[in-house]
């Protein structure tokens, strides 16, 4: 291959990254990263693993810098250097700052990321308004504590968020989280969503549906935030966690093809529409492989596998970027979320199963069962999303879902898939086998469920009937419920009406699930169990 002037667009994380895949595939090439910082680094997240002190040293996140680029790759630099313009039918782009000029390439990288979302009242700037992305918000939001400053307000209860949340108040900060929805972690279930606000909200102060009417400023600094309903959240510091939004104005503004979020969107290879222009990073749109469509997914381990396909693409490589899941994997307190694929919505073609099952033996000192909600296609039983919480054995059986997504696994497979057993790591009927073996009898008719919001709108219609254990029945259980341990239910059969709507219940769900089947065995036709039990329930309330 001939020599060619392969300009990289970005400094940060997947500039870098391309940057040094596109080294590592031709040695003769002329490689430029241009970046409007006066940096090179390849820091893609984790800003909240330094306040929880589990990385020593902000020099940690740096391994190799613009230095490094140089000697070891043999890439050209050029720092605090802006791109205003491209040309693609000249392949040319103009710049400013400390590299003023033109600049030809035969192949142009576009990396420049996404841009940290702003509240909507506040007009500027002011110092201490930070996002919580960069190694530079990190040195920030470190010069404040060290300054004994540990009012610290976050906006925005998302992903993001919660990941803010966790590492300050690991380094131990008054937090307030703000969020305009009604609910911690929107995009989550409600389920899930309550799990994680009962696991925080004894760390912070936690304001939903709240609606930010203002900035008190001085000094260039806030120093209150007021609020719709009346609260006034005095900081010494404000963390931006709203989201962001893909940074691709330059190359949309010349015709590049953008979803409607403004992401760039690429073929398999890492193109865009415009001649010799590849994209990587979270200004790009990939492939979902449930949606069969660009989705604008800016996670960090999806950004980083583009870069290195781009970078080895641009110089005649023949490599292609697969569809993905957009799984996410966060850790909130003692509790981890893991989710992949979609997040059930009621809809006639797809299903979702609930569990609540135990990572490891129950015999083993400490088993805590995990959260676990499968979503799945009714005619095919392929499954396609998931959630799970819970405090260990979370991120095994999030990778577990991730190939079973990707593979278009059935519940059938999932039912009976043979994973890993030893009693202190896993159970010989781990918790996917379990979701999937309920969701295989739900498609079977071997057992009718009913959602908790479901029942909750129509109580007075049913029959309930509680079967948990005698010593488990408490106030969590369903008011005006009939209460019959399970092991007594054949005995006391006849309190429960044939006229009537039964639901049977019980903690998890499990006993109910027997309960149900004895139950359709001695003449009763119109039963159905609470899916997920009274743990389920009483988190969607």
């Amino acid at each position: 291959m001939s020599q060619q002037t392969i300009v990289i667009l970005g400094g940060s994380s997947s500039g870098p990254t391309a940057a040094a895949k596109v080294r590592e595939f031709d040695e003769k090439s002329r490689i430029i990263i241009v970046e409007k910082t006066n940096k090179i680094d390849f820091f893609q997240s984790g800003i909240s693993y330094f306040f929880s002190g589990e990385v020593n040293s902000i020099e940690d996140f740096q391994s190799e810098r613009a230095d490094f680029f140089r000697t070891a790759y043999n890439i050209e630099i050029k720092t605090e250097t802006e791109v205003v313009k491209i040309d693609p039918k000249k392949k040319e782009i103009i710049l400013r700052g400390k590299y003023e000029g033109t600049l030809g390439y035969d192949s142009l990288i576009y990396a420049l990321g996404a841009e940290s979302s702003v509240p909507d009242k506040l007009i500027s700037k002011p110092m201490n308004f930070i996002s919580f992305r960069t190694a530079s918000d990190l040195q920030t939001i470190q010069k404040y504590i060290l300054e004994n400053k540990k009012k610290v307000a976050i906006i925005g209860a998302g992903s993001f968020g919660l990941e803010a949340t966790d590492g300050l108040i690991r380094a131990g900060l008054e937090i307030s989280l703000i969020e305009k929805r009604n609910n911690v972690f929107p995009s989550a279930s409600q389920i899930a969503s309550k799990m994680i606000e009962n696991e925080i909200k004894s760390k912070c102060k936690i304001y939903k549906s709240a609606e930010i009417t203002g900035f008190y400023i001085e000094n260039e600094k806030i120093v209150s935030i007021k609020l719709k309903s009346g609260d006034s959240i005095s900081v010494d510091f404000v963390i931006s966690a709203m989201g962001v939004k893909p940074n691709t104005k330059l190359l949309s503004s010349v015709g590049a093809k953008v979803t409607k979020e403004g992401a760039l969107i690429l073929n398999s290879s890492g193109k865009t529409n415009l001649p010799g222009v590849y994209g990587c990073g979270a200004c790009c749109a990939v492939s979902h492989v449930v949606y069969r469509k660009k989705e604008w997914m800016p996670q960090a381990s999806i950004s980083d596998k583009l870069a290195q396909i781009v970078g080895a693409n641009v110089v005649g490589g023949k490599f292609v970027m697969n569809p993905v899941t957009n799984s996410l994997l966060l850790r909130i307190g003692n509790l981890v979320y893991g989710r992949a694929g979609v997040i059930y919505t009621p809809n006639q073609k797809i299903a979702s199963t609930i569990v609540f099952a135990p990572p490891i033996e129950n015999f083993i000192s400490g088993a805590k069962d995990i959260f676990v909600q499968i979503v799945w296609e009714k005619k095919s039983g392929v499954v396609i999303g998931a959630e799970i919480v819970g405090e260990s054995g979370v991120d095994k059986r999030l990778d577990t879902i991730v190939m079973a997504i990707s593979n278009r696994t059935t519940i059938q497979k999932l039912s009976t898939i043979d994973l890993g057993y030893a009693p202190p790591f896993s159970p010989a009927r781990d918790p996917i086998n379990v979701a999937g073996t309920v969701a295989l009898y739900e498609k079977k008719n071997l057992v009718k469920t009913i959602g908790s919001a479901s029942l909750a709108k129509n109580l007075s219609k049913y029959f309930i009937v509680d079967l948990s254990k005698k010593n488990a029945f408490a106030s969590s259980s369903i008011p005006n419920s009939t209460k019959i341990p399970l092991e007594e239910l054949r005995g006391r059969i006849t309190d429960i009406p044939k006229n009537k709507p039964i639901v049977t219940v019980s903690e998890t769900g499990r006993r109910g699930y027997l309960g149900y089947r004895v139950l359709v065995q001695s003449g009763y036709r119109d039963v159905v169990n609470l899916s997920g039990g009274l743990r389920a329930y009483n988190l969607s309330l």
